[in-house]
C-alpha cells in the first residue's frame, strides 16, 4: 500500500505576505516552507487579497484568464474576456513560494464574490498544470475544494487523501467537511471533536522563526539566545526607559499581549496585580480587544503610573516585539481568537507564560517546580481566574530565586517551537491519511 507524498497541495484561506498579513495567513507560510524542508513538493493555492500587487511580489500572470466550467471534472480551459466574471473566469498568478521550496498560486476573481469560483479554480489548477497532488490539505474555510478536487479524479487522476486542520477555538463537528483525518491544535480540542462523532488528532502549531527569534530580531536593542542570553537584560531597560517605567533590572516585568481577556483582566485581579510588586505592561489592540479591558488597562496606568504602562499596538508590531524581549512573564489566556501559530511564542524569548490550564498550554507546559527545576510555566485552573493571582505570586517568588529562575529562562529559550517539528508530525498525518484512504478505496 504506498505511503509516499509525491506531492500535497495546501488550498490556504491566505498566504502572508502574499495574499493575507493577518496569524493564519503567516501560519500557511511558515507551515509551507517547514514541510518543503521535509522533501515534499508543496503547492499553495490561496485567494488574492485586495490590496495585494503579485507582480510585485514575483508572481507572473498568466497570459490568459482561466475559464472554469460548473462541473470541475469537465475539464479545463482557458477563456476569453466575455463572460467570465459572471460564469467562471479568474486571473492566475504563480511563482515560488516566498522562501522558495515549492510553488504559490493567487487566484484572482475580480472582485467575485458568489459561490466557490477560487476553490474551483484550485481543483482546476491541480488537474490542468499538475502535479496531481498525493494529498490535499484544508482548512475549515477552505474545506469546500475536497469535493471538487474528488469531482475532477479520473483514470489518470486518483481522488487523493485529505486533511483537515481545524483553527477555531470552539468548532462545530457538524459543519466541518469530510477529510481521511482530522488535525485539532491541542489535545483538549481533539478530545472534544473525537467525543462529537469526528475523529481527530493533535498537532500543535509552531511559530514563524523567520518574524519571532530574538537571536535575529531587527526591532530588539539587543539580540539574545540560550547560549547568549544576556541581550534580554538589555531589552528590558530599554524597554522600561521607553514606556516610562522606573529602569529596573531587578523589578520582575509582566506582561500582556492583544488580546487582553476582560474576564481575566478584572479590576480586582488588575489591581492585584499591579500591587504585587512586579511592573506590568499591558498592550491592547483597538481592533481585537474589548473597550472594558482597554478601560481597565488605562485605569491602572493612571492610577500606578510607576508601576503599570499602557499602550496600543498589534499583537505582531515592532513594540510587540520589544515588549516580550523586555518581560520576565507574559500572561497568556484561553480565550484567544484563532491564531495558527502557537501562542507560546513567548517562549522563544524567554517570558515566562503564566497561563490556564487548558488547550495548547495543558499539551505543552509543565508547572515550574523550583525543587525539581523543571517546568515552564505558572499553570492556574482554566475556570478560576482569580486564581491568575495566586500563579503569578508563585512566579514572583521564582523570579527572585536569581540561579534557578536564570535556568528557568534558559530553559525557555531552548524550546524547539519550530514549525519544522510540526511539519514532522504532519507529513505523518498524510501518511496515516493516504493508508485510511486506500483502505476506504478498496
Amino acid at each position: 500500500m504506498p505511503t509516499r507524498i509525491h506531492s500535497a497541495l495546501f488550498v490556504a484561506p491566505a498566504i502572508a505576505p502574499h495574499s493575507g498579513g493577518d496569524d493564519v495567513a503567516r501560519a500557511v507560510h511558515a507551515f509551507a516552507r517547514a514541510l518543503a524542508s521535509q522533501n515534499v513538493n508543496v503547492s499553495v493555492v490561496a485567494p488574492r487579497g485586495e490590496d495585494d500587487d503579485p507582480e510585485a511580489l514575483g508572481l507572473a500572470r498568466w497570459l490568459q484568464p482561466l475559464a472554469l466550467a460548473e462541473d470541475p471534472g469537465a475539464g479545463p480551459g482557458a477563456g476569453s474576456d466575455s463572460g467570465a466574471r459572471g460564469g467562471g473566469q479568474v486571473d492566475v498568478y504563480e511563482g515560488a513560494l516566498p522562501s522558495g521550496g515549492g510553488r504559490l498560486t493567487l487566484i484572482d476573481t475580480g472582485g467575485e464574490t458568489r459561490g466557490d469560483a477560487w476553490l474551483r479554480a484550485a481543483a482546476v489548477l491541480a488537474k490542468r498544470r499538475g502535479p496531481w497532488p498525493s494529498v490535499v490539505h484544508v482548512t475549515e474555510a477552505t474545506g469546500g475544494a475536497i469535493p471538487l478536487i474528488r469531482a475532477a479524479a479520473d483514470e489518470a487522476h486518483p481522488a487523493p487523501a485529505t486533511v483537515l486542520s481545524v483553527l477555531s477555538a470552539r468548532p462545530e463537528p457538524a459543519t466541518l467537511p469530510a477529510a481521511d483525518r482530522v488535525v485539532a491544535p491541542s489535545a483538549q480540542q481533539a478530545d472534544l471533536l473525537s467525543e462529537a462523532g469526528r475523529p481527530a488528532i493533535a498537532i500543535p502549531p509552531g511559530i514563524d522563526e523567520s518574524s519571532w527569534n530574538p537571536a535575529h530580531d531587527p526591532h530588539l536593542p539587543a539580540t539574545f539566545s540560550a547560549s547568549r542570553p544576556e541581550g534580554k537584560a538589555t531589552c528590558k531597560l530599554e524597554l522600561q526607559r521607553q514606556l516610562g517605567l522606573p529602569p529596573r533590572a531587578k523589578a520582575p516585568l509582566i506582561t500582556a499581549l492583544p488580546p487582553v481577556e476582560a474576564a481575566t483582566l478584572t479590576g480586582e485581579t488588575a489591581d492585584a496585580l499591579a500591587q504585587s510588586g512586579a511592573q506590568l505592561v499591558l498592550l491592547t489592540d483597538p481592533d481585537r480587544d474589548q473597550p472594558s479591558a482597554r478601560a481597565i488597562a488605562r485605569d491602572l496606568a493612571g492610577r500606578y503610573p510607576t508601576r503599570v504602562a499602557a499602550c496600543d499596538g498589534p499583537a505582531d508590531g515592532e513594540l510587540a516585539h520589544r515588549i516580550v524581549a523586555g518581560a520576565d512573564f507574559a500572561l497568556l489566556t484561553s480565550g484567544a481568537p484563532p491564531r495558527g501559530m502557537s501562542q507560546l511564542f513567548v517562549l522563544a524569548y524567554g517570558a515566562i507564560p503564566v497561563a490556564p490550564r487548558a488547550g495548547e498550554f495543558a499539551d505543552r507546559l509543565v508547572d515550574v517546580d523550583p525543587r525539581t527545576a523543571t517546568g515552564l510555566g505558572f499553570l492556574y485552573p482554566q475556570d478560576a481566574p482569580l486564581e491568575l493571582v495566586t500563579a503569578v505570586r508563585r512566579a514572583l517568588r521564582a523570579f527572585h530565586d536569581r540561579p534557578s529562575f536564570d535556568a528557568l529562562t534558559r530553559r525557555a529559550l531552548g524550546v524547539d517551537l519550530s514549525w519544522r517539528t510540526a511539519a514532522h508530525r504532519y507529513l505523518e498525518a498524510y501518511r496515516d491519511a493516504l493508508r485510511a484512504h486506500h483502505q476506504s478505496a478498496a
